[in-house]
């Protein structure tokens, strides 16, 4: 812990276990058949790559509300 703290790194995996939750949410089943699966990858690669984009030609995410 000291290592990560003094190096500025995190020192839980919230932010995994947070996009655990929110790609079983998009999912919505406990066990998926496999091109539903391979649908909601598409589409969480299509929502980083358009978060990606935006961040690089300058524009300012909202954040999200809870």
């Amino acid at each position: 812990m000291h290592g990560a703290t003094v190096g500025d790194q995190p020192r839980t995996n919230n932010i995994c276990e947070g996009w655990n939750n929110k790609f079983a949410c998009l999912v919505g089943t406990v066990h998926p058949s496999v091109w539903k699966l391979i649908e909601c990858l598409q589409a969480e690669c299509a929502r980083v790559t358009a978060i990606l984009l935006q961040a690089e030609i300058g524009v300012r995410l909202r954040p999200t509300k809870k």
